[in-house]
């Protein structure tokens, strides 16, 4: 295991364990499919190792393809990188403890990828994400805030989804093996 404590620029220290480390790297794996919540799980262990001191090393998360496994491998980020996404994070967590942020993974993930394609083809993915995946996650969320309507899709995308999960960006869609 790797001992972490990292100061972000915003003066916030962030300290841990991650384990799951090998010579090669960070490997994550489950039996599941790569699900949007693990991609950013394993993206934040993987800027967590990147911005420790010492030599960084890739990170690989394995899930459930369709008769295959599919892999997602990130190579070392430099400290100063690392740590700064780091410190966005935390200023989006911080966010999300004052007010609540209706962000939807899958949704939020689908909308992304397909901002190359242009911002309509992107909204339909996103709407079929979240038509598909997660409008009853949208409903439990409301009436756990105590809102009175579910989220409007289009407020999602346009002030949560960029912004929370720009960072997908990053995340290369997985390879079948």
């Amino acid at each position: 295991p790797l001992q972490l404590s990292v100061e972000t620029p915003g003066g916030v220290r962030i300290t841990g364990v991650l384990g799951d480390r090998f010579p090669g790297g960070v490997v994550r794996h489950m039996y599941s499919s790569i699900k949007a919540k693990y991609l950013v799980d394993a993206w934040i262990r993987h800027l967590g190792s990147c911005a420790a001191p010492g030599p960084s090393a890739r990170s690989v998360l394995v899930g459930r393809g369709k008769g295959k496994a599919d892999v997602v491998e990130w190579k070392p980020l430099p400290i100063d990188a690392a740590v700064r996404e780091l410190g966005q994070l935390v200023q989006v967590y911080r966010e999300g403890l004052e007010r609540p942020l209706p962000f939807l993974p899958d949704t939020s993930r689908k909308y992304c990828l397909a901002l190359a394609s242009g911002a309509d083809a992107a909204l339909s993915a996103a709407v079929g994400a979240y038509d598909d995946d997660e409008r009853g996650e949208t409903k439990a969320l409301a009436a756990l805030h105590h809102l009175r309507d579910a989220i409007d899709v289009n407020q999602l995308v346009d002030e949560f989804a960029v912004p929370l999960f720009a960072v997908v960006l990053a995340i290369p869609a997985p390879a079948t093996f």
